[in-house]
C-alpha cells in the first residue's frame, strides 16, 4: 500500500482494490498504530515529491495546446491548457498538504530573538576628519559602555 502511495495513488483508488484493507481499517490504523502511521507518513512525503515530478511533466507537455481547425489554420486549445493548469494546481496543492515544509508556502517573518521585535542598532560616527568640526553627537567616553552604541 505504501509503495502504491509513493507511486502516486489515491488512498481510495488503493483501497478499491479487492486485495487491499477497506478505507476505514487503514483509518483505523492511522489512528491505533504508530509504527503504520510512521510508514504512511514517509509515503506520502514520498508522493509528494512524485506529484511534484508529475508537475513539471504536466507544465512541459504542449503536445495537445493547439489543433488544426477545418480551415487547416492552428487554434489554441484553451480547454486543454485549462485543464493542465488544473491537474498541475490540484498536484501542487495536494504536494503541500502533504509535505508542508517542502512544497507549501514559505512564509519569511521578520522577528527579534525569541519572537519579539527587531532590534535596529545604529552606530554614529564622531570622529572629525582632519581640518573638520566633529558631526552628530559628541564622542563617548572611553570608560562609560553605555555610550559606545546609539
Amino acid at each position: 500500500m505504501c509503495m502504491r502511495l509513493c507511486l502516486g495513488e489515491t488512498l481510495k483508488k488503493i483501497c478499491d482494490d479487492e486485495h487491499m484493507p477497506h478505507i476505514r481499517t487503514v483509518m483505523t490504523w492511522l489512528m491505533t498504530n504508530e509504527h503504520f502511521r510512521g510508514e504512511y507518513q514517509k509515503a506520502r512525503a514520498a508522493q509528494a515529491e512524485y506529484l511534484a515530478d508529475e508537475c513539471l511533466q504536466i507544465a512541459d507537455d504542449g503536445s495537445n495546446d493547439t489543433y488544426e481547425a477545418e480551415d487547416g489554420s492552428k487554434k489554441i486549445a484553451h480547454d486543454h491548457i485549462q485543464r493542465s493548469r488544473l491537474r498541475v494546481e490540484t498536484r501542487r496543492w495536494a504536494a503541500a498538504q502533504m509535505a508542508p515544509k517542502r512544497w507549501g508556502q514559505q512564509q519569511v517573518q521578520h522577528t527579534g530573538d525569541g519572537g519579539g521585535p527587531l532590534q535596529i542598532i545604529v552606530n554614529v560616527i564622531t570622529k572629525a576628519l582632519p581640518n573638520q568640526e566633529p558631526i552628530g553627537l559628541p564622542a563617548p567616553e572611553e570608560d562609560d559602555p553605555d555610550t559606545t552604541e546609539h
